[in-house]
């Protein structure tokens, strides 16, 4: 079986004009002196995105025109004068009037235009109320003036000065023949645009987004366009450029957060022909349209009421808290009071796409779609998986990422197995990179199973979970329309599971497999929009017991869902005073650092440990808050900050590792203990904590110690590490990497199985020591072991991780553990920094049985003291740094 992976190329060229929000262009002032200066100047505009749009989008055009629907993009284009009322109802709205002379379209297709509107017109004053001007609108042919006819973007609506305002529209034409279908979708699509005016609401994922779900929805409408047109056609283009609802809960991440669908520099710049898809582009227009689809679904009138209150005053609803509490009065007006079972606020902070928040750093995205046709021979549970990766300057801009991924696939049990061969590792050339992995049914007796893939690029990872087999098979080929997984019950549970559907009057049980489900629904109610009703059950003795329930709002067609049975909706995050290391064990709802820590921006202090430039990052250069990643925090007070988002138990969290030091959280709700990790590099098999010590990974792990509170501010303003066995829930850790390939950390939720662990009592000894006194407390490890020498090996030692800032001990050339080769006498060096003279002191020595005798010599001193056993040697700090060298007799 041969798949042809999606490709979108899409690029604007910026040049003599600006941007608002993606899908607008902005013209300059001159552009405002006449209207056909105006004109003009959008054609020019345009016929640059036209250029790069039939330049880059030849493979995917031609792909799309056999299956007779176009690429198209309607976008909008105003003037940089925001000297426009703010609403102004007339009787007629909206007025129509078509261009004559080298502007006039074909009789017959303006005819259709005509229909079109005069058809959809009252659907546009429901779905949109009063347009935000009324007034005429000029309909102009602009084919004379791009040529190109394949190269269109759709339809262009111009919001001028005063009157001017037009839609710039293409003839749709194919070998001969009109191309009513997709001519009608993007005309309403432009009178859509015409209807918002110049309303540009906080990002393109709410101005585009809310402009595309009226589209579908008007579209879709039961006699809202001329009976005409092919009710098949007009599906199928709103499903293949508008519509991602059925793989909408598995693509909701966080990487499609941000102020814009395309990033600036993206605009001016040629994106790659061949397999690349340049960058989110699309899926951030599919995701936006389907998001705002779930709130029209619960409440068609929504844009209707929203856009009249927005209208009265714009700069009431600049920010994301305000146009979300309009949300929630505007479904208040209507009669309900949430949307999805949740409040609006809350509802919308779940909903990537519509996060306008700007954030740098590495993003990544999993875009997963089931292949249903085409099956032979063992197909069971194919998917294509899209891999998408690109990095966010500060100012915006995006570079697309050239890397290597290896996709990691876990049965129920969260035991890795393998696909194919060219399924381990997927190449990511120009931020893009896919794999088509069929997952077979034997080893589950073909009956469904959950299928958990993480796909880790350099520091970043990304989890989807695949109903293997639930949808369509070779066996079973009629495409399940109602199907996904279940997350929060262990795969080792014998207690059977059933997953409830019902809407309206109408319910179905559906048994589930291996944590996964599928159900062909053959009510033709369920292929419209409508909300539903999703529950879990327990099967015991043919008694069902509830426990979980979701509301969800589907679009026309399929859904798939990942339903997380125990999910948590929040962490409490406990800060002290002054400097914490913290983590988040639950994937926020939030991806900014400020936002989720409730700070100022211009104020917030937080940093992350980048390995790859070996130096921290401080906000907002950190990047996006993840699950698992730990971060470093100033707090002027003790705090504690409930952080909203989405977590799961019985499954095995996963974190990525690039070489160098990491610093990471344990995303367990329990105390993990560091030997019950496991690693994973490439696509090899995993290995446990204890087996990758010195060739995956150091010796030790590592927590932070706050100091002393400061003199000034009263709370700690330095710390130091201490090497830890046990790691409590949300708590970072530092974890230093030696594979140069990176690697993969689990987190195994169910307590690690004992291993057999070879006894080394024998041949190994080792003395903790540990230095407390003004600054707080710092710690270092001597020892002999066999196999070890005086050089400095991964399998032995360890340096401290970097910047404490706080009282240091340091063994030897900089380590926190020395080894040394085991059977004679030995000489260590330590070095203590951060001291205050004068102060005092106290070391702490603490060997293992096995060294009986060991002296510390004071080199300022030049004092000698001989001790037995654990003892403390305590003295005062002659200055800031002081070195000792500690003697040992010959073990025992």
């Amino acid at each position: 079986m041969k798949i042809r992976s999606l490709a979108l190329l899409l690029a604007f060229s910026a040049a003599g004009f600006e941007i608002a929000q993606a899908t607008t262009l902005i013209l300059p002032p001159a552009a405002n002196r006449s209207e056909s200066g105006m004109e003009q100047a959008a054609i020019s505009a345009a016929k640059k995105f036209m250029q790069n749009v039939a330049r880059l989008t030849v493979r995917e055009r031609a792909t799309r025109k056999m299956k007779g629907v176009p690429l198209t993009f309607p976008i909008r284009v105003r003037t940089t004068e925001p000297s426009l009322p703010l609403l102004n109802r007339g009787a007629t709205g909206l007025t129509l009037q078509f261009g004559t002379g080298g502007n006039a379209f074909p009789t017959q297709y303006q005819a259709l235009l005509n229909d079109v509107f005069t058809s959809v017109q009252s659907f546009l004053d429901t779905y949109l109320g009063a347009p935000q001007l009324s007034g005429v609108v000029t309909v102009k042919n602009y084919d004379a003036s791009i040529g190109d006819r394949d190269a269109v973007a759709g339809g262009i609506y111009v919001h001028g000065t005063g009157s001017n305002r037009e839609i710039l529209f293409p003839v749709y034409s194919d070998n001969g023949g009109f191309k009513n279908e997709v001519a009608a979708v993007n005309f309403v699509h432009t009178l859509v645009l015409a209807y918002l005016g110049n309303s540009e609401i906080l990002s393109d994922g709410w101005t585009e987004g809310l402009a595309r779900a009226v589209t579908m929805r008007i579209c879709r409408s039961t006699g809202a366009l001329p009976a005409l047109l092919d009710r098949e056609q007009i599906d199928s283009v709103l499903s293949s450029t508008y519509d991602t609802g059925p793989t909408y809960d598995w693509n909701n991440q966080a990487a499609l957060a941000g102020p814009q669908f395309i990033a600036e520099n993206l605009r001016n710049q040629p994106l790659p022909v061949g397999g690349s898809v340049g960058g989110l582009y699309l899926l951030k227009y599919l995701m936006a349209g389907s998001a705002w689809q779930k709130v029209l679904t619960e409440y068609p009138l929504f844009a209707n009421n929203f856009l009249q209150s927005y209208y009265a005053n714009p700069s009431l609803y600049a920010s994301f808290s305000q146009v979300t509490a309009l949300g929630q009065s505007t479904i208040g007006g209507l009669g309900g009071s949430t949307i999805e079972g949740l409040s609006f606020g809350q509802w919308a902070r779940k909903q990537f796409i519509l996060n306008p928040k700007l954030v740098p750093g590495l993003k990544l995205q999993v875009q997963p779609f089931p292949i249903t046709s085409g099956l032979a021979g063992s197909d069971f549970g194919v998917f294509a998986i899209q891999i998408h990766a690109f990095r966010t300057a500060l100012n915006g801009d995006e570079s697309l990422a050239r890397e290597t991924a290896y996709p990691i696939f876990w049965t129920p049990s969260f035991t890795r197995f393998f696909a194919s061969a060219q399924d381990d590792r997927a190449d990511i050339i120009q931020g893009y990179g896919s794999v088509v992995p069929n997952f077979t049914g034997g080893a589950f007796n073909n009956e469904p199973y959950r299928v958990v893939v993480d796909v880790p690029v350099l520091d970043a990872i990304e989890r989807v979970a695949l109903p293997a087999g639930a949808i369509a098979t070779t066996a079973n080929p009629n495409p399940k329309n109602f199907y996904g997984t279940i997350e929060g019950i262990s795969a080792s549970s014998s207690v059977p599971l059933v997953v409830r559907l019902q809407y309206g009057s109408t319910s179905q049980d559906i048994p589930v497999k291996n944590l996964a489900f599928g159900a062909l629904i053959t009510d033709t109610a369920f292929q419209q929009s409508l909300p539903l009703t999703v529950k879990v059950f327990t099967n015991v003795n043919s008694t069902l017991t509830e426990i979980y329930s979701r509301r969800v709002n589907k679009g026309p067609g399929s859904i798939g869902l990942r339903l997380i049975t125990d999910a948590r909706s929040s962490f409490d995050l406990n800060l002290n005073g002054g400097i914490n290391m913290i983590g988040i064990p639950i994937t926020p709802a939030e991806v900014d650092g400020a936002a989720i820590l409730g700070s100022n921006p211009l104020t917030t202090l937080l940093s992350r440990y980048a390995p790859a430039d070996s130096r921290f990052e401080f906000y907002p250069e950190c990047g996006t808050v993840r699950a698992g990643y730990g971060f470093f925090t100033r707090q002027a007070a003790a705090s504690t900050i409930t952080v909203p988002g989405t977590g799961a138990s019985q499954v095995s969290p996963t974190v990525a590792l690039r070489q160098g030091w990491n610093l990471v959280s344990n995303m367990l709700s329990r105390t993990v203990n560091k030997s019950e990790l496991q690693l994973v590099v490439g696509a090899e098999i995993p290995v446990d904590y204890n087996s990758a010590v010195g060739t995956i990974i150091g010796t030790d792990v590592f927590e932070f110690v706050p100091g002393t509170p400061d003199s000034f501010s009263g709370v700690p303003e330095t710390g130091n590490y201490t090497s830890v066995s046990g790691i409590s829930e949300g708590n970072a850790f530092w974890i230093k990497v030696l594979s140069p390939n990176g690697a993969t950390l689990v987190f195994p939720n169910a307590v690690a199985a004992n291993r057999p662990v070879v006894s080394t009592a024998n041949a190994k000894w080792e003395m903790p020591l540990v230095l407390t006194g003004p600054g707080g407390r710092a710690e270092a490890i001597l020892g002999q072991a066999k196999g070890a020498t005086r050089a400095r090996e991964s399998a032995f030692d360890i340096e401290a991780p970097p910047g404490s800032g706080g009282l240091s001990m340091i063994a030897g050339t900089g380590l926190f553990r020395d080894t040394h080769s085991f059977g004679s006498a030995d000489t260590f060096t330590v070095t203590l920094n951060g001291l205050t003279p004068g102060g005092r002191y106290r070391l702490a020595m603490s060997p293992t049985t096995r060294l009986s005798q060991y002296s510390v010599y004071d080199v300022a001193t030049r004092q000698t003291t001989f001790f037995r056993g654990s003892k403390t040697y305590e003295f005062d700090a002659s200055g800031p740094s002081m070195t000792l060298i500690i003697n040992t007799m010959r073990p025992n």
